[in-house]
């Protein structure tokens, strides 16, 4: 600070000795700036009074400037209410200080007065400043030692004043310091104790594992994913005992062990899963009691199938081609499957056709007489490739049964043919 005495002092000498000798007080800062006049024969510029900012105030200079060119103004602050505005002197905004009560405090009447420096070097000015706080003496070393021990204080070699690198230890941070978080150096030193036991840390902050499998511990305790997926977990639930144990009691090494009351009614077992037995066999039981498959093929089989009473009784009836069973009173369409004696139409409702069988499928020289009730016409008709054969040899498909023609005989060739062998 003594520096900047003998500096203030030969700046002063300086000014005076350029013809610069008169001090000029401005009461009041007019305006919301003032220039301060390069011209005048002023050297020393006071400013001091009352004053309330609505807006940034500005001091700075009106003229050229030469080089080497110095002026030394006083400050006076103490009656400034700034509403946080700025105020810049000679290009140094006031508000960028880093006083902790800001700019209104930094200005306020505790403060005391400023006094700027500031010379001309080229193109800019270059400006000091200090605060005079009405001391008559400064601050040394030797005062430092009285308040901090030189510990967090110190001078540094320029004498200027700083905190000691990394002196600053726990005891001296209030506890309502309210330190940033993002400030703090915790990479590796949180422990358990550290962690609040209602902390209730959001799951998705801790590491993901592998997806969707079941978790167990692993030889040091530590939570790890399984080769067991959570849809295989699932299918545990609902167990009510051990699975072992109940597989144990319904099955035994051997095999065999399960019996119907283990099979649920329901159950439904699909066919696949039982043993393959002779393919496109009629299945019986044998003498165990055991579906089992027959001598009968499943196409052998199919053919019972329209059978209305006992086939051998049916077979017997039949004898020698003829048959004591009469189709009596046929009322409408019908296709015959075998041949009887005598078959009776009645078309008193409406004409409709009979189809004979195919003639490979009677034996030769069987025959049926068909007879017609009513007033309706009723049509004979072969299948397939089948052909008529008529009295005069002539060949058709089908014969008709009329009110004056009431009577037809046909009997199989056993090939393809029906013969007719009387109409009347």
């Amino acid at each position: 600070m003594k520096k900047l005495l003998i500096l203030l002092f030969a700046v002063l000498t300086l000014s005076l000795s350029a013809g610069k000798v008169n001090t000029k007080y401005i009461n009041g800062f007019p305006s919301t700036a003032y220039n301060i006049t390069l011209s005048s024969d002023v050297s020393y510029w006071s400013m001091y009074g009352v004053k309330t900012l609505s807006a940034p105030y500005v001091i700075g200079v009106t003229g050229t400037p030469v080089n080497g060119e110095c002026i030394v103004l006083a400050y006076d602050g103490s009656s400034i209410t700034t509403n946080n505005n700025a105020v810049t002197v000679f290009g140094v905004a006031l508000s960028g200080t880093p006083d902790p009560t800001g700019l209104s405090g930094w200005l306020s009447a505790a403060q005391g007065k400023y006094i700027f420096v500031a010379v001309y070097k080229s193109t800019v000015w270059e400006v000091n400043y200090f605060r005079t706080s009405g001391s008559t003496h400064w601050i040394g070393k030797s005062d430092i030692g009285a308040i901090g021990n030189d510990t967090t204080i110190q001078v540094t070699s320029s004498g200027g004043i700083r905190i000691k690198p990394l002196s600053i230890t726990s005891a001296h941070i209030s506890t309502a310091a309210a330190i940033p978080y993002s400030k703090l150096d915790l990479i590796g030193s949180l422990v358990n104790a550290d962690v609040d036991s209602s902390a209730a840390i959001d799951l998705i902050k801790m590491k993901a594992l592998t997806a969707s499998k079941a978790l167990v511990s692993n030889a040091g305790g530590v939570i790890v994913p399984s080769a067991v997926t959570s849809t295989e977990l699932g299918y545990v639930s609902g167990v009510t005992s051990p699975i072992q144990t109940q597989m144990g009691t319904k099955i035994t090494a051997g095999g065999g062990a399960i019996v119907d009351a283990d099979v649920n009614a329901s159950a439904a077992i699909a066919h696949s899963k039982m043993a393959a037995l002779t393919a496109s066999k009629a299945l019986v039981s044998d003498g165990s009691g055991v579906v089992s498959p027959s001598s009968v093929t499943s196409t052998e089989l199919g053919y019972v199938s329209g059978a209305t009473s006992n086939l051998q009784t049916q077979i017997t009836a039949l004898g020698s081609g003829t048959s004591a069973v009469t189709y009596s009173n046929l009322t409408g369409a019908t296709v015959l499957t075998s041949l009887k004696a005598n078959i009776t139409v009645n078309s008193s409702g409406g004409g409709f056709n009979i189809t004979l069988p195919l003639a490979s499928t009677i034996t030769a020289g069987n025959f049926t007489e068909f007879f017609l009730i009513g007033v309706n016409t009723a049509k004979i008709l072969t299948q397939g490739s089948d052909k008529i054969l008529n009295i005069y040899n002539a060949v058709v498909t089908s014969d008709t049964l009329t009110p004056t023609k009431r009577g037809v005989m046909v009997y199989s060739d056993g090939s393809a043919n029906w013969i007719i062998g009387r109409k009347y």
